[in-house]
């Protein structure tokens, strides 16, 4: 009990953290948030990004990933089989890798995590964010992805 007592303690004395969530929508938002993602400075995971997602982000994708790798953030993506070349195109990045999984096929929303959020984007016109910001949530997306990332295959060129 002397032992059990004060590791309970620390669970009853902690702070609930707050949940923070927005909604946002349009291609200039999607751009926004993306970005400010870099600001974090830490790992981003990305899983279920549709193929047509390149070509409505288009050049500002190059921008980004040039900023990410000049940051040195990791970056990891699960793409569906239809973007194998995606993944290839990718995992010739610094401080990127790419896979595809089976398990994922024609996704209409694409996941993000990055430190304490979690964006969810719906690629219909308008595009939709959801922005959760919360550790916990984040901690329980980020698992997933490792679960995700663990089955999936990598792209042979």
């Amino acid at each position: 009990m002397r032992k059990i007592i004060p590791e309970l303690e620390k669970f009853q004395n902690k702070p609930n953290e707050e949940i923070k969530v927005s909604v946002s929508e349009g291609i200039s938002s999607l751009k926004n948030i993306i970005t400010n993602l870099l600001d974090s400075k830490e790992a981003i995971e990305v899983y279920g990004t549709p193929k047509e997602a390149i070509d409505v982000l288009g050049g500002f994708l190059e921008e980004f990933h040039k900023q990410r790798i000049k940051l040195k953030i990791p970056m990891r993506h699960v793409y569906d089989g239809t973007s194998l070349n995606r993944a290839i195109e990718l995992n010739k990045m610094k401080y990127t890798a790419a896979r595809y999984s089976p398990l994922i096929s024609n996704s209409r929303v694409s996941t993000t995590i990055c430190g304490n959020k979690v964006v969810l984007k719906l690629w219909e016109h308008p595009i939709k964010i959801i922005t959760i910001e919360n550790s916990a949530v984040a901690k329980s997306y980020h698992d997933f992805f490792q679960i995700l990332w663990g089955s999936s295959i990598y792209p042979n060129e």
